[in-house]
């Protein structure tokens, strides 16, 4: 048991050393600009979602308590962009 938790945490350190973290994020965007729109996109499209399901189901009031949900489907949208790889 000992041995697969040690390959689990060294599996983990190794993926979390690819990950470019907010640095790394923020680099990218500013050398690929292109990344904001794909950003804009996506919250386009979360909200998008989330107004027509909330008119659809009446349940405008719900709003304020469900508005952070697409903002975070869209930044784990555009973290799948990111390259992973440090250079």
């Amino acid at each position: 048991m000992a041995q697969r938790r040690s390959r689990l945490l060294q599996w983990l350190r190794a993926d979390l050393a690819k990950a470019p973290g907010l640095r790394g994020a923020a680099r990218s965007i500013r050398s690929a600009p292109e990344l904001l729109l794909w950003l804009l996109l996506y919250l386009v499209l979360a909200y998008g979602a989330l107004t027509a399901i909330l008119a659809l189901t009446g349940q405008w009031a719900a709003f304020p308590h469900w508005s952070a949900y697409p903002g975070l489907i869209a930044g784990g949208l555009l973290g799948a962009r990111l390259p992973r790889e440090r250079k």
